[in-house]
Protein backbone atom coordinates (compact mmCIF):
# COMPACT_ATOMS: atom_id res chain seq x y z
CA UNK A 1 0.00 0.00 0.00
CA UNK A 2 1.64 3.28 -0.82
CA UNK A 3 1.91 6.43 1.08
CA UNK A 4 2.89 9.96 0.78
CA UNK A 5 6.29 9.10 1.91
CA UNK A 6 6.69 6.35 -0.82
CA UNK A 7 5.14 6.55 -4.63
CA UNK A 8 1.82 3.78 -4.93
CA UNK A 9 2.74 0.45 -6.14
CA UNK A 10 1.97 0.22 -9.87
CA UNK A 11 0.60 -2.68 -11.99
CA UNK A 12 1.00 -2.98 -15.62
CA UNK A 13 -1.99 -4.48 -17.20
CA UNK A 14 -3.20 -5.18 -20.43
CA UNK A 15 -7.01 -4.86 -21.57
CA UNK A 16 -8.39 -5.81 -24.70
CA UNK A 17 -11.70 -4.33 -25.80
CA UNK A 18 -14.64 -5.26 -28.69
CA UNK A 19 -14.34 -2.56 -31.48
CA UNK A 20 -17.14 -1.07 -30.77
CA UNK A 21 -16.97 -0.76 -26.27
CA UNK A 22 -13.54 0.32 -26.64
CA UNK A 23 -14.74 4.17 -27.08
CA UNK A 24 -17.41 3.85 -24.36
CA UNK A 25 -14.54 2.27 -21.95
CA UNK A 26 -12.07 4.65 -22.35
CA UNK A 27 -14.28 7.35 -21.92
CA UNK A 28 -15.05 5.85 -18.46
CA UNK A 29 -11.48 5.37 -17.74
CA UNK A 30 -10.82 9.08 -18.31
CA UNK A 31 -13.61 10.18 -16.24
CA UNK A 32 -11.88 8.21 -13.52
CA UNK A 33 -8.53 9.42 -14.57
CA UNK A 34 -6.34 5.77 -13.13
CA UNK A 35 -4.70 4.78 -15.99
CA UNK A 36 -1.56 5.95 -17.89
CA UNK A 37 -1.96 3.89 -21.75
CA UNK A 38 1.58 2.87 -23.29
CA UNK A 39 1.45 3.85 -26.98
CA UNK A 40 1.93 0.52 -28.67
CA UNK A 41 2.35 1.78 -31.96
CA UNK A 42 5.65 4.46 -31.47
CA UNK A 43 6.72 3.05 -35.52
CA UNK A 44 3.91 4.27 -36.77
CA UNK A 45 3.63 8.15 -37.84
CA UNK A 46 -0.11 9.64 -37.27
CA UNK A 47 -1.06 9.10 -40.47
CA UNK A 48 -0.73 5.14 -40.28
CA UNK A 49 -2.81 5.02 -37.54
CA UNK A 50 -6.52 3.68 -37.17
CA UNK A 51 -8.27 6.76 -35.85
CA UNK A 52 -6.27 9.40 -38.13
CA UNK A 53 -9.58 10.50 -39.72
CA UNK A 54 -11.60 10.95 -36.40
CA UNK A 55 -8.47 12.98 -34.69
CA UNK A 56 -8.15 14.92 -38.25
CA UNK A 57 -12.04 16.13 -38.02
CA UNK A 58 -11.56 17.10 -34.02
CA UNK A 59 -8.83 19.22 -35.38
CA UNK A 60 -11.00 20.86 -38.30
CA UNK A 61 -13.38 21.66 -35.27
CA UNK A 62 -11.26 23.10 -32.74
CA UNK A 63 -9.94 25.63 -35.41
CA UNK A 64 -13.99 26.21 -35.91
CA UNK A 65 -14.04 26.80 -32.71
CA UNK A 66 -11.59 28.81 -32.49
CA UNK A 67 -12.68 31.18 -35.30
CA UNK A 68 -15.73 31.56 -33.28
CA UNK A 69 -14.22 32.52 -30.32
CA UNK A 70 -12.13 35.06 -31.86
CA UNK A 71 -15.45 36.81 -33.58
CA UNK A 72 -16.96 36.47 -29.96
CA UNK A 73 -13.77 38.07 -28.33
CA UNK A 74 -13.52 40.91 -31.40
CA UNK A 75 -17.06 41.87 -30.25
CA UNK A 76 -16.38 41.66 -26.52
CA UNK A 77 -19.04 39.54 -25.50
CA UNK A 78 -17.89 37.53 -22.50
CA UNK A 79 -18.15 33.77 -22.86
CA UNK A 80 -19.61 32.42 -19.67
CA UNK A 81 -18.59 28.97 -17.98
CA UNK A 82 -20.05 25.88 -17.90
CA UNK A 83 -19.53 24.42 -14.41
CA UNK A 84 -22.10 21.27 -14.88
CA UNK A 85 -20.50 17.95 -15.95
CA UNK A 86 -20.58 17.10 -19.60
CA UNK A 87 -19.87 13.36 -20.72
CA UNK A 88 -17.64 12.74 -23.52
CA UNK A 89 -20.23 12.56 -26.57
CA UNK A 90 -21.25 9.82 -28.55
CA UNK A 91 -19.08 9.18 -31.90
CA UNK A 92 -22.53 9.19 -34.07
CA UNK A 93 -23.21 12.71 -32.54
CA UNK A 94 -19.87 13.37 -33.78
CA UNK A 95 -21.42 14.31 -37.25
CA UNK A 96 -23.92 16.80 -35.93
CA UNK A 97 -21.39 18.65 -33.71
CA UNK A 98 -19.49 18.79 -37.47
CA UNK A 99 -22.68 19.87 -39.12
CA UNK A 100 -23.64 22.62 -36.13
CA UNK A 101 -20.38 24.12 -35.88
CA UNK A 102 -19.68 24.31 -40.19
CA UNK A 103 -23.14 25.81 -40.21
CA UNK A 104 -22.16 28.63 -37.29
CA UNK A 105 -18.79 28.80 -39.14
CA UNK A 106 -20.41 29.77 -42.70
CA UNK A 107 -22.98 32.18 -41.28
CA UNK A 108 -20.44 34.47 -39.75
CA UNK A 109 -18.07 34.23 -42.32
CA UNK A 110 -20.98 34.73 -45.08
CA UNK A 111 -21.99 38.11 -42.36
CA UNK A 112 -18.76 39.32 -42.23
CA UNK A 113 -18.25 39.36 -45.86
CA UNK A 114 -21.70 41.24 -46.59
CA UNK A 115 -21.42 43.58 -44.04
CA UNK A 116 -17.74 44.59 -45.22
CA UNK A 117 -18.93 45.10 -48.48
CA UNK A 118 -22.45 46.94 -47.01
CA UNK A 119 -19.79 49.32 -45.13
CA UNK A 120 -18.23 50.16 -47.90
CA UNK A 121 -20.87 50.98 -50.15
CA UNK A 122 -22.17 53.01 -47.29
CA UNK A 123 -18.88 55.06 -46.93
CA UNK A 124 -19.17 55.47 -50.48
CA UNK A 125 -22.71 57.01 -50.60
CA UNK A 126 -22.05 59.14 -47.76
CA UNK A 127 -18.49 60.19 -49.50
CA UNK A 128 -20.59 60.94 -52.89
CA UNK A 129 -23.35 62.64 -50.63
CA UNK A 130 -20.34 65.27 -49.30
CA UNK A 131 -19.18 65.40 -52.41
CA UNK A 132 -22.50 66.41 -53.73
CA UNK A 133 -23.38 68.66 -51.15
CA UNK A 134 -19.92 71.08 -51.30
CA UNK A 135 -19.45 71.03 -55.12
CA UNK A 136 -21.48 73.76 -55.63
CA UNK A 137 -19.08 75.65 -53.27
CA UNK A 138 -16.31 74.12 -55.14
CA UNK A 139 -17.68 74.90 -58.70
CA UNK A 140 -18.75 78.52 -58.48
CA UNK A 141 -17.81 81.29 -60.96
CA UNK A 142 -14.88 82.48 -58.49
CA UNK A 143 -13.75 79.13 -58.10
CA UNK A 144 -13.26 78.48 -61.91
CA UNK A 145 -11.98 82.22 -62.23
CA UNK A 146 -8.89 81.72 -60.29
CA UNK A 147 -8.50 77.83 -61.64
CA UNK A 148 -8.75 79.24 -65.16
CA UNK A 149 -5.85 82.48 -64.39
CA UNK A 150 -3.72 79.66 -62.62
CA UNK A 151 -3.64 77.48 -65.60
CA UNK A 152 -3.21 80.10 -67.73
CA UNK A 153 -0.41 81.58 -66.18
CA UNK A 154 1.13 78.02 -65.50
CA UNK A 155 0.94 77.65 -69.55
CA UNK A 156 2.94 81.14 -70.14
CA UNK A 157 5.40 79.58 -67.75
CA UNK A 158 4.98 82.10 -65.44
CA UNK A 159 3.43 80.42 -62.14
CA UNK A 160 5.08 80.32 -58.83
CA UNK A 161 4.30 78.81 -55.92
CA UNK A 162 0.42 78.33 -55.28
CA UNK A 163 -0.49 81.35 -52.53
CA UNK A 164 -4.50 80.78 -52.36
CA UNK A 165 -4.59 83.21 -49.56
CA UNK A 166 -3.75 86.11 -51.48
CA UNK A 167 -5.76 87.70 -54.21
CA UNK A 168 -3.46 88.42 -57.70
CA UNK A 169 -4.46 90.80 -60.18
CA UNK A 170 -3.92 89.65 -63.36
CA UNK A 171 -4.21 92.07 -66.31
CA UNK A 172 -3.41 89.28 -69.31
CA UNK A 173 -6.01 87.26 -70.81
CA UNK A 174 -6.86 84.27 -69.60
CA UNK A 175 -8.13 80.41 -70.59
CA UNK A 176 -11.97 80.41 -71.01
CA UNK A 177 -13.56 78.67 -67.93
CA UNK A 178 -15.14 76.57 -70.06
CA UNK A 179 -12.82 75.05 -71.37
CA UNK A 180 -12.11 73.76 -67.48
CA UNK A 181 -12.13 70.53 -67.12
CA UNK A 182 -12.79 68.63 -63.55
CA UNK A 183 -12.10 65.67 -60.94
CA UNK A 184 -14.11 65.24 -57.52
CA UNK A 185 -13.95 63.01 -54.91
CA UNK A 186 -12.27 62.70 -51.52
CA UNK A 187 -9.17 62.43 -49.71
CA UNK A 188 -8.01 62.48 -46.05
CA UNK A 189 -7.01 65.40 -44.74
CA UNK A 190 -3.84 64.23 -43.58
CA UNK A 191 -2.51 63.50 -47.00
CA UNK A 192 -4.01 66.64 -48.52
CA UNK A 193 -1.26 68.91 -48.44
CA UNK A 194 1.00 66.38 -50.31
CA UNK A 195 -1.76 65.31 -52.87
CA UNK A 196 -1.67 68.85 -53.63
CA UNK A 197 1.98 69.71 -53.57
CA UNK A 198 2.47 66.34 -55.99
CA UNK A 199 0.08 67.49 -58.61
CA UNK A 200 1.62 71.44 -58.32
CA UNK A 201 4.63 69.24 -59.30
CA UNK A 202 3.83 66.67 -61.50
CA UNK A 203 1.37 68.74 -63.62
CA UNK A 204 3.83 72.29 -63.53
CA UNK A 205 0.87 74.20 -61.72
CA UNK A 206 -1.28 72.93 -64.18
CA UNK A 207 -3.82 71.54 -62.23
CA UNK A 208 -5.45 73.74 -59.57
CA UNK A 209 -6.97 72.42 -56.48
CA UNK A 210 -9.65 73.38 -53.78
CA UNK A 211 -10.71 71.40 -50.69
CA UNK A 212 -13.37 71.35 -48.24
CA UNK A 213 -12.89 69.51 -44.85
CA UNK A 214 -16.45 66.75 -44.29
CA UNK A 215 -17.68 67.51 -41.06
CA UNK A 216 -20.27 65.02 -40.40
CA UNK A 217 -18.67 61.00 -40.04
CA UNK A 218 -18.53 59.04 -43.21
CA UNK A 219 -18.47 55.70 -41.07
CA UNK A 220 -21.35 55.79 -38.69
CA UNK A 221 -20.38 52.20 -37.32
CA UNK A 222 -16.83 52.75 -36.29
CA UNK A 223 -16.02 53.94 -33.07
CA UNK A 224 -12.91 55.95 -34.78
CA UNK A 225 -13.79 59.57 -36.33
CA UNK A 226 -11.41 59.65 -39.53
CA UNK A 227 -11.07 63.26 -40.96
CA UNK A 228 -11.79 63.76 -44.75
CA UNK A 229 -11.55 66.52 -47.21
CA UNK A 230 -13.72 67.13 -50.30
CA UNK A 231 -11.51 68.07 -53.46
CA UNK A 232 -12.36 69.23 -56.87
CA UNK A 233 -9.27 69.20 -59.22
CA UNK A 234 -9.65 72.28 -62.35
CA UNK A 235 -7.46 71.37 -65.22
CA UNK A 236 -7.18 71.97 -69.43
CA UNK A 237 -7.28 68.90 -71.45
CA UNK A 238 -8.72 65.23 -71.56
CA UNK A 239 -4.65 64.20 -71.50
CA UNK A 240 -4.24 64.81 -67.79
CA UNK A 241 -7.81 63.71 -66.78
CA UNK A 242 -5.69 59.85 -66.87
CA UNK A 243 -2.30 61.40 -64.92
CA UNK A 244 -4.71 62.81 -62.26
CA UNK A 245 -6.15 59.62 -61.62
CA UNK A 246 -3.46 57.55 -61.57
CA UNK A 247 -1.81 59.92 -58.49
CA UNK A 248 -5.44 59.96 -56.66
CA UNK A 249 -5.11 56.10 -56.55
CA UNK A 250 -1.48 56.75 -55.58
CA UNK A 251 -2.68 58.87 -52.57
CA UNK A 252 -5.77 56.28 -52.37
CA UNK A 253 -8.14 59.22 -52.97
CA UNK A 254 -11.27 58.21 -54.34
CA UNK A 255 -13.51 59.93 -57.31
CA UNK A 256 -16.39 60.43 -57.53
CA UNK A 257 -18.42 61.49 -60.99
CA UNK A 258 -20.85 64.08 -60.55
CA UNK A 259 -22.72 65.96 -63.30
CA UNK A 260 -22.27 69.49 -63.69
CA UNK A 261 -26.03 70.53 -64.11
CA UNK A 262 -26.93 71.52 -60.99
CA UNK A 263 -30.19 70.36 -61.43
CA UNK A 264 -29.22 66.91 -61.82
CA UNK A 265 -26.98 67.24 -59.22
CA UNK A 266 -29.74 68.09 -56.63
CA UNK A 267 -31.95 64.84 -58.23
CA UNK A 268 -28.93 62.56 -57.41
CA UNK A 269 -28.13 63.81 -53.91
CA UNK A 270 -31.32 63.25 -53.39
CA UNK A 271 -31.11 59.61 -54.36
CA UNK A 272 -27.82 59.52 -52.88
CA UNK A 273 -29.82 60.04 -49.47
CA UNK A 274 -32.40 57.41 -49.92
CA UNK A 275 -29.95 55.37 -51.03
CA UNK A 276 -28.01 55.53 -48.04
CA UNK A 277 -30.39 55.49 -45.13
CA UNK A 278 -31.72 52.33 -47.06
CA UNK A 279 -28.48 50.92 -46.63
CA UNK A 280 -28.07 51.63 -43.42
CA UNK A 281 -31.11 50.27 -42.44
CA UNK A 282 -29.84 46.82 -43.68
CA UNK A 283 -26.58 47.22 -41.97
CA UNK A 284 -28.49 47.38 -38.46
CA UNK A 285 -30.81 44.40 -39.29
CA UNK A 286 -27.61 42.29 -40.62
CA UNK A 287 -25.71 43.30 -37.23
CA UNK A 288 -28.44 42.18 -34.93
CA UNK A 289 -28.73 39.24 -36.72
CA UNK A 290 -24.64 38.56 -36.09
CA UNK A 291 -24.79 39.83 -32.83
CA UNK A 292 -27.63 37.30 -31.57
CA UNK A 293 -25.40 34.16 -33.47
CA UNK A 294 -22.53 35.45 -31.19
CA UNK A 295 -24.41 35.79 -28.00
CA UNK A 296 -25.47 32.55 -28.85
CA UNK A 297 -22.98 30.55 -30.17
CA UNK A 298 -20.76 32.27 -26.77
CA UNK A 299 -23.47 30.40 -24.20
CA UNK A 300 -22.62 27.34 -25.67
CA UNK A 301 -18.60 27.73 -26.54
CA UNK A 302 -17.11 26.62 -23.24
CA UNK A 303 -19.21 23.00 -23.84
CA UNK A 304 -18.54 22.92 -26.95
CA UNK A 305 -15.25 23.07 -26.14
CA UNK A 306 -15.27 20.27 -23.58
CA UNK A 307 -16.75 17.91 -25.82
CA UNK A 308 -14.34 18.14 -28.10
CA UNK A 309 -11.52 17.95 -25.80
CA UNK A 310 -12.79 14.59 -24.53
CA UNK A 311 -13.33 13.96 -27.89
CA UNK A 312 -10.21 13.94 -29.38
CA UNK A 313 -8.61 12.99 -26.09
CA UNK A 314 -10.26 9.80 -26.76
CA UNK A 315 -9.33 9.24 -30.37
CA UNK A 316 -5.77 9.94 -29.43
CA UNK A 317 -5.79 7.28 -26.61
CA UNK A 318 -7.17 4.72 -29.37
CA UNK A 319 -4.43 5.61 -31.68
CA UNK A 320 -2.13 4.12 -29.07
CA UNK A 321 -3.76 0.63 -29.16
CA UNK A 322 -3.06 -2.23 -31.41
CA UNK A 323 -5.15 -3.71 -33.62
CA UNK A 324 -5.41 -7.67 -33.84
CA UNK A 325 -6.02 -9.89 -37.51
CA UNK A 326 -9.50 -9.91 -37.34
CA UNK A 327 -9.46 -5.85 -36.78
CA UNK A 328 -12.53 -6.56 -34.09
CA UNK A 329 -10.64 -5.93 -31.10
CA UNK A 330 -8.21 -3.55 -29.55
CA UNK A 331 -5.17 -4.27 -27.42
CA UNK A 332 -4.08 -1.53 -24.85
CA UNK A 333 -1.56 -1.94 -22.23
CA UNK A 334 -1.56 0.66 -18.91
CA UNK A 335 -0.03 1.63 -15.75
CA UNK A 336 -2.44 1.28 -12.56
CA UNK A 337 -2.04 2.19 -9.28
CA UNK A 338 -2.44 -1.43 -7.93
CA UNK A 339 -5.13 -0.19 -5.13
CA UNK A 340 -7.28 1.27 -7.38
CA UNK A 341 -7.40 -1.94 -10.26
CA UNK A 342 -10.80 -2.57 -8.87
CA UNK A 343 -12.29 1.08 -9.90
CA UNK A 344 -10.55 0.57 -13.31
CA UNK A 345 -12.67 -2.76 -13.66
CA UNK A 346 -15.52 -1.02 -12.62
CA UNK A 347 -15.48 1.97 -15.03
CA UNK A 348 -14.59 -1.11 -17.83
CA UNK A 349 -17.85 -2.99 -17.12
CA UNK A 350 -19.62 0.64 -16.62
CA UNK A 351 -18.26 1.07 -20.14
CA UNK A 352 -19.19 -2.11 -21.91
CA UNK A 353 -23.08 -1.39 -20.41
CA UNK A 354 -22.88 2.00 -21.78
CA UNK A 355 -21.97 0.62 -25.34
CA UNK A 356 -24.34 -1.72 -25.75
CA UNK A 357 -21.82 -4.70 -26.32
CA UNK A 358 -22.24 -8.20 -25.02
CA UNK A 359 -18.69 -8.59 -24.95
CA UNK A 360 -17.00 -6.79 -21.84
CA UNK A 361 -13.25 -5.53 -21.90
CA UNK A 362 -10.75 -8.34 -20.22
CA UNK A 363 -8.25 -6.59 -17.99
CA UNK A 364 -5.13 -8.98 -17.01
CA UNK A 365 -2.16 -7.99 -14.78
CA UNK A 366 0.98 -8.82 -16.20
CA UNK A 367 4.52 -9.37 -14.58
CA UNK A 368 7.26 -7.00 -15.99
CA UNK A 369 10.68 -5.27 -15.85
CA UNK A 370 9.60 -2.24 -16.98
CA UNK A 371 10.40 1.05 -14.71
CA UNK A 372 6.95 2.35 -13.49
CA UNK A 373 5.81 5.50 -13.43
CA UNK A 374 5.86 7.43 -10.07
CA UNK A 375 2.63 8.25 -8.80
CA UNK A 376 1.08 9.98 -5.31
CA UNK A 377 -2.18 9.99 -3.84
CA UNK A 378 -2.36 13.99 -2.97
CA UNK A 379 -4.88 16.33 -1.65
CA UNK A 380 -5.20 20.24 -1.73
CA UNK A 381 -3.03 20.51 1.07
CA UNK A 382 -0.04 18.68 0.27
CA UNK A 383 -0.59 19.46 -3.73
CA UNK A 384 0.95 22.59 -3.19
CA UNK A 385 4.16 20.97 -1.74
CA UNK A 386 4.52 18.15 -3.65
CA UNK A 387 5.05 20.74 -6.53
CA UNK A 388 7.66 22.76 -4.41
CA UNK A 389 9.50 19.06 -4.63
CA UNK A 390 8.71 17.93 -8.40
CA UNK A 391 10.19 21.80 -9.17
CA UNK A 392 13.57 20.47 -8.18
CA UNK A 393 13.19 16.81 -9.47
CA UNK A 394 10.35 13.76 -9.79
CA UNK A 395 11.43 10.78 -7.13
CA UNK A 396 11.77 7.45 -8.85
CA UNK A 397 9.47 4.60 -8.55
CA UNK A 398 8.79 4.16 -4.68
CA UNK A 399 11.54 6.20 -3.68
CA UNK A 400 11.66 8.05 -0.43
CA UNK A 401 9.79 11.23 -1.51
CA UNK A 402 10.98 14.10 0.37
CA UNK A 403 7.34 16.20 0.59
CA UNK A 404 6.10 15.27 3.94
CA UNK A 405 9.30 16.64 5.88
CA UNK A 406 8.74 19.68 3.47
CA UNK A 407 5.87 20.79 4.57
CA UNK A 408 7.85 21.89 7.97
CA UNK A 409 10.80 22.22 6.85
CA UNK A 410 10.28 24.68 3.87
CA UNK A 411 8.06 26.88 5.80
CA UNK A 412 9.90 27.08 8.51
CA UNK A 413 13.76 28.18 6.77
CA UNK A 414 11.01 30.89 4.91
CA UNK A 415 10.29 32.56 8.41
CA UNK A 416 14.19 31.98 9.23
CA UNK A 417 15.22 34.07 6.71
CA UNK A 418 12.24 36.61 6.96
CA UNK A 419 11.31 36.41 10.92
CA UNK A 420 8.89 39.70 10.59
CA UNK A 421 5.61 39.00 12.96
CA UNK A 422 3.87 41.81 11.48
CA UNK A 423 4.09 40.80 7.86
CA UNK A 424 3.79 37.30 8.82
CA UNK A 425 0.47 38.56 10.30
CA UNK A 426 -0.49 39.73 6.56
CA UNK A 427 0.59 36.51 4.79
CA UNK A 428 -1.61 34.58 7.41
CA UNK A 429 -4.62 36.68 6.93
CA UNK A 430 -4.41 36.44 2.93
CA UNK A 431 -3.34 32.65 2.84
CA UNK A 432 -6.59 32.24 5.57
CA UNK A 433 -8.83 34.20 3.27
CA UNK A 434 -7.75 32.04 0.18
CA UNK A 435 -8.70 28.77 2.46
CA UNK A 436 -11.68 30.45 3.85
CA UNK A 437 -13.10 31.24 0.46
CA UNK A 438 -11.58 28.72 -1.58
CA UNK A 439 -14.86 27.07 -2.92
CA UNK A 440 -15.93 30.21 -4.31
CA UNK A 441 -12.65 31.31 -5.79
CA UNK A 442 -12.79 27.98 -7.49
CA UNK A 443 -15.77 28.75 -8.82
CA UNK A 444 -14.88 31.95 -10.29
CA UNK A 445 -12.27 30.62 -12.43
CA UNK A 446 -9.71 33.22 -12.61
CA UNK A 447 -7.63 32.87 -14.94
CA UNK A 448 -4.37 35.30 -13.66
CA UNK A 449 -1.73 33.96 -13.59
CA UNK A 450 -0.02 35.55 -11.00
CA UNK A 451 -3.45 35.09 -8.44
CA UNK A 452 -3.33 31.49 -9.73
CA UNK A 453 -0.27 30.81 -8.25
CA UNK A 454 -0.21 32.18 -5.27
CA UNK A 455 -3.99 30.46 -4.85
CA UNK A 456 -2.26 27.30 -5.71
CA UNK A 457 0.47 27.27 -2.59
CA UNK A 458 -2.66 29.18 -0.40
CA UNK A 459 -1.66 26.43 2.31
CA UNK A 460 2.10 26.87 1.98
CA UNK A 461 1.88 30.64 2.38
CA UNK A 462 -0.21 29.48 5.58
CA UNK A 463 1.99 27.54 6.99
CA UNK A 464 4.93 30.55 5.98
CA UNK A 465 3.00 33.20 7.87
CA UNK A 466 2.85 31.15 10.86
CA UNK A 467 6.26 30.56 11.13
CA UNK A 468 7.12 34.12 10.34
CA UNK A 469 4.96 35.35 13.24
CA UNK A 470 6.98 32.53 15.62
CA UNK A 471 10.28 33.44 14.53
CA UNK A 472 9.34 36.95 14.04
CA UNK A 473 8.15 36.90 18.31
CA UNK A 474 11.89 35.09 18.71
CA UNK A 475 13.77 37.72 16.96
CA UNK A 476 11.29 40.44 18.76
CA UNK A 477 10.80 41.90 15.01
CA UNK A 478 7.61 43.79 14.42
CA UNK A 479 7.76 45.12 11.28
CA UNK A 480 11.12 45.64 11.44
CA UNK A 481 10.82 47.76 14.93
CA UNK A 482 11.40 45.81 18.03
CA UNK A 483 8.76 45.83 20.48
CA UNK A 484 9.20 45.66 24.58
CA UNK A 485 6.69 43.29 25.58
CA UNK A 486 7.09 42.11 29.07
CA UNK A 487 8.91 44.84 30.27
CA UNK A 488 12.74 44.06 32.41
CA UNK A 489 13.31 42.48 35.25
CA UNK A 490 16.51 43.97 35.61
CA UNK A 491 16.80 46.68 38.69
CA UNK A 492 19.29 49.16 39.49
CA UNK A 493 20.28 48.65 43.62
CA UNK A 494 22.26 51.53 43.69
CA UNK A 495 21.23 55.50 44.02
CA UNK A 496 22.85 58.28 42.16
CA UNK A 497 23.71 59.44 46.07
CA UNK A 498 25.00 56.39 47.23
CA UNK A 499 27.56 56.35 44.08
CA UNK A 500 28.49 59.75 44.45
CA UNK A 501 29.38 59.26 48.24
CA UNK A 502 31.37 56.15 47.54
CA UNK A 503 32.74 58.31 44.56
CA UNK A 504 34.03 61.16 46.90
CA UNK A 505 35.27 58.81 49.49
CA UNK A 506 37.54 57.25 46.38
CA UNK A 507 38.72 60.89 45.93
CA UNK A 508 39.66 61.59 49.54
CA UNK A 509 41.56 58.26 50.43
CA UNK A 510 43.04 58.17 46.83
CA UNK A 511 41.52 55.35 45.20
CA UNK A 512 40.55 55.02 42.05
CA UNK A 513 36.45 53.81 42.47
CA UNK A 514 35.63 50.63 40.88
CA UNK A 515 32.27 50.72 38.89
CA UNK A 516 32.22 46.56 38.52
CA UNK A 517 29.04 45.45 40.32
CA UNK A 518 27.77 41.57 41.03
CA UNK A 519 24.98 41.08 39.31
CA UNK A 520 23.46 38.80 41.59
CA UNK A 521 22.06 42.00 42.75
CA UNK A 522 20.32 43.51 39.72
CA UNK A 523 17.25 41.07 39.81
CA UNK A 524 14.97 38.82 41.77
CA UNK A 525 16.31 35.63 42.24
CA UNK A 526 12.86 34.57 42.70
CA UNK A 527 12.00 34.74 39.67
CA UNK A 528 15.30 35.50 37.83
CA UNK A 529 16.17 38.24 34.79
CA UNK A 530 13.72 36.89 32.37
CA UNK A 531 10.34 36.57 31.55
CA UNK A 532 10.24 32.23 31.16
CA UNK A 533 11.64 30.29 33.41
CA UNK A 534 12.88 26.61 32.65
Amino acid sequence: MGSIYRSEHMKLCQIFFQSESAYQCIAELGELGMAQFIDLNEEQNSYQRKFVNEVRRCEEMDRKITFVETEITNDQVPIPDYDDHIPAPQPKHMGEMEANLEKLEEELVQINKNTKTLKTNHIQLLEMKAVLEHVTTLMDHQSKREAAMSISEAARGEAGPLSFGLKQEFDKPVRDENELKFVTGVVKRAKSIAFERFLWRLSRAKVFAKFVQIQEKTDLFSHEFEDKCVFILFFSGEQLRSKVKKICDGFQAKVYTVPENPAERTKLLNNIKLQANDMKAVIEKTLDYRAKCIHTAAGNLRKWGIMLLKLKSIFHTLNMFSVDVTQKCLIAECWVPEADIAQVKNALHMGTIHSGSTVPAILNEMETHKYPPTYFKLNKFTQGFQNIVDAYGIANYREVNPAPWTIISFPFLFAVMFGDSGHGIIMLIAAAAFVIFEKKLISMKIKDEIFNTFFGGRYVVLLMGMFAIYTGFIYNDFYSKSVNIFGSSWVNPYKLSLLESMDKQGVDSGNELSLTFPPEVAFNHDYGPYPFRS
